[in-house]
Formats: C-alpha cells, sequence, structure tokens
C-alpha cells in the first residue's frame, strides 16, 4: 500500500521542475505611482529580483533579517502582491520580535479561502505546546478552500531574475542558466514551504486521527492541501486522509489509487523533462506554462500532454 512510500518522499522533493530548464524572458515590473511635483519617483520595482534577494538571503546566506527586508521594501511600493506578502509571512517566523500575524491578516484580506495563513499559527501553537489552539486553528483551516504558496508565480519570477544575473557559463553540460536558476530556486522555495507541511502532518498524526472528531476534523484539512498549488501540498493531504479513514475500506481504495495516479504523473513529467537535450529551449516553455497555471500539477500534466503519454498510471 502507497500509505506510507507515497508522501515523505513527495514532500522531501516537493519540486516538479528539479531537473528541467528554461530560457529568461522579461521579468515583471511595477512602478509606484507618479509622485509629487518636484519629488522624484521611486525606482521600479522588479518582483523577481526581490524574490531572488529575499530567497538567497533566507537560504544561502542564512540572514533572515535581510531576507524580509528586502521583502518589505518591495511591499512598500507594491502592497498587494499576495506571493510576497506570503513571503513576508514566512520569513518573519524566523526574525526575532517579528510579528508574522501582521502579514497574516493581510494575506487573509487579499486572497480569502487560502489555508496558507494558519500554517504560521498552527507552527507557533505547536512551538509553546497549546493544544487548544492548535486544535482551534486546524479547525479554521478545514473551512478553507486550497493552500496555495504562489509556487508557480514565485518560482517563475524567481528563476528568469536569477538567470538573468548569470555571468559564467553553466557547470552543468546539459542546463544553462535558466535551468539552473529553477533548480536553484525550487530547491529554496521547497526549504520555506516543507516546515508548514510538516506541522500540519504532525497536527493530523496516526495517532492523533485515532480520535474520531479530530479524524472529522483532519479529513477536511486534507481537502483543503488536496486543492493546494503544490505536489507537496497534495502529497501531505492524501496522506492525512488516509491515516483519516478505516483501512480497506472504499474510501481508503479511492485515496490509494489517487495516490497513484498523483506519484504517477509527478514522477512522469519530472523524467519528460530529464529527457530533454534542449533544456533551455523546454525550461522557457515551463516559464510560460507557471505564467499561465495556478498549480505545480497542471504543469505536469501539460508535459505529459505534450509528449503524448497517458495522463493515469
Amino acid at each position: 500500500m502507497l500509505r506510507r512510500v507515497l508522501f515523505i518522499a513527495e514532500l522531501l522533493c516537493c519540486a516538479l521542475l528539479m531537473a528541467c530548464g528554461a530560457t529568461p524572458s522579461a521579468d515583471e515590473t511595477t512602478t509606484s505611482p507618479h509622485p509629487p511635483p518636484g519629488r522624484r519617483a521611486p525606482q521600479a520595482v522588479s518582483s523577481g529580483d526581490v524574490i531572488v534577494a529575499a530567497l538567497r538571503a533566507s537560504q544561502v546566506e542564512n540572514d533572515p533579517i535581510a531576507a524580509l527586508a528586502h521583502v518589505e521594501r518591495a511591499l512598500r511600493q507594491i502592497p498587494e502582491q499576495k506571493e510576497l506578502v506570503w513571503l513576508a509571512s514566512r520569513l518573519c517566523g524566523d526574525v526575532p520580535r517579528c510579528e508574522p500575524e501582521v502579514y497574516e491578516s493581510r494575506l487573509r484580506k487579499l486572497d480569502p479561502g487560502n489555508g496558507v495563513v494558519w500554517a504560521g499559527p498552527l507552527m507557533r501553537a505547536q512551538a509553546r505546546d497549546d493544544r487548544a489552539a492548535e486544535i482551534h486553528i486546524l479547525e479554521a483551516l478545514s473551512r478553507e478552500d486550497r493552500f496555495d504558496v504562489y509556487w508557480n508565480t514565485l518560482l517563475s519570477q524567481g528563476a528568469l531574475a536569477l538567470s538573468a544575473q548569470a555571468t559564467a557559463p553553466p557547470p552543468k553540460l546539459l542546463n544553462g542558466p535558466l535551468t539552473n536558476a529553477i533548480n536553484d530556486v525550487s530547491a529554496w522555495l521547497s526549504a520555506l514551504a516543507v516546515p508548514s507541511l510538516t506541522a500540519i502532518a504532525k497536527s493530523c498524526s496516526e495517532e492523533r486521527t485515532r480520535d474520531v472528531q479530530i479524524a472529522e476534523r483532519c479529513r477536511n484539512v486534507a481537502r483543503v492541501l488536496q486543492q493546494g498549488d503544490t505536489y507537496a501540498a497534495e502529497a501531505v493531504g492524501l496522506g492525512i486522509a488516509q491515516r483519516s479513514v478505516a483501512p480497506d475500506s472504499p474510501s481508503m481504495i479511492a485515496l490509494t489509487e489517487r495516490a497513484a495516479v498523483v506519484s504517477y504523473q509527478h514522477q512522469t513529467a519530472r523524467d519528460i523533462l530529464g529527457e530533454q537535450v534542449e533544456r533551455e529551449k523546454m525550461s522557457a516553455q515551463l516559464i510560460e506554462l507557471m505564467k499561465k497555471l495556478r498549480r505545480e500539477q497542471d504543469v505536469s500534466l501539460a508535459v505529459l500532454r505534450w509528449a503524448g503519454v497517458p495522463l493515469t498510471p
């Protein structure tokens, strides 16, 4: 049974695009409104450059304060950029005396129905061993529609910006600047996204879901995760759902079949991308898909259709 095989592996390698590539195109920039006469116009903000600077500071330089500062400067010009608000909320949790609730509240207004706003509160409740708060937060999460970390947006903009910064020949024979950039940015994003999912999986552990009420709540949480925009969220959601139903029940059989399909689609798409010789060309096409599609899984399905392979095992 795939109950245990599935999603620890999927959680730890949540990026579909770890072995593929792309080519640069223009990054999105946003300018602030026209300044009053005599005042100098602020420089345009490149979301991609902000994403790269923040992720690099967080994951490479181990400087969460600098990482958050990059995003905060951008948000002063583009305060309604949802993906940057989420990034700020996640980075804020690693900064002493920072208050992530400010960003979580803003994101709740900007993107109603996105359960990712409850991940931070859940991790903080677990850190202080507040079981009552943990249960309350799970209940709130269970009523949301989806669990999005803006994967495609952050990855596409960040990879384009990072590839534009490349000055030396790529170290890998088959990979060009955008291919390597996708690999780097996806790894950095994964490191930020995985702890949230780990916290949810802990709250809906096998031991805890033996309680009937908790199992029901966790089934609803699993539904939210399965509507998320990453394979990792969907994988964790399926794992929680499997723990929350009776063994050998019709629900378990259906979940196991769904798990097999998701695992097949994820791995097959990665295999197809890894076989490409013109990786930069393929990477450029992937970037365009990421700009148009909300979910990482949708990009994977597009790859399968392009290759003419079945969508199910």
